[in-house]
């Protein structure tokens, strides 16, 4: 993915791609990766909230940008996860 705006992109890649790594074992066939976690709570609710690996990327990348710019960041990085380089229609 080439993004003229966006110089880190291998390096944010590759740290998603960590996170996600840790989150996740491959060796257990586990290659669905969600964006949120849904809990179900005992009183009869569930309750929705986004997923482990997804806030320890935003984390991660505003650490790294600061708050706001590691939000843009984080939010442009999850579209090109999401996308993987072809165009949504």
């Amino acid at each position: 993915m080439s993004n003229l705006n966006w110089d880190t992109v291998e390096q944010d890649l590759s740290t998603a791609q960590d996170i996600i790594d840790s989150h996740y074992d491959i060796d257990l066939d586990e290659t669905m990766v969600g964006i949120q976690e849904v809990t179900y709570v005992p009183e009869g609710s569930i309750q929705i909230a986004r997923a482990a690996w997804v806030v320890e990327l935003e984390e991660t990348l505003e650490a790294k940008y600061g708050e706001q710019a590691g939000c843009d960041m984080a939010r442009k990085l999850m579209t090109a996860l999401i996308i993987q380089g072809e165009a949504v229609h």
